[in-house]
């Protein structure tokens, strides 16, 4: 799931599980100057090979907010395997 610059995404009682990205953001990547909400989702064995946040990857976006929300398993090639 892609929240590009500047806009607004909300994940309600979403399962991503399984996903990959080459770079960063397996499940979801916020970019600079987006708002992203995730309630009570579950991201589960996403990966960012080359990357950072294995489930969820936010770039200087302006708000991530996240409730009762499951991060398990979730790998990433340089930091962050969940976020």
């Amino acid at each position: 799931v892609y929240a590009a610059q500047g806009a607004s995404m909300q994940l309600l009682n979403t399962t991503l599980c399984l996903n990959a990205a080459g770079a960063a953001g397996g499940a979801v990547y916020a970019a600079e100057g987006s708002m992203a909400a995730l309630q009570a989702c579950s991201l589960s064995n996403n990966t960012a090979a080359g990357g950072s946040g294995g489930a969820v990857a936010a770039v200087r976006c302006a708000v991530l907010a996240m409730s009762d929300t499951a991060l398990t398993g979730n790998a990433a090639g340089v930091s962050g395997g969940a976020l």
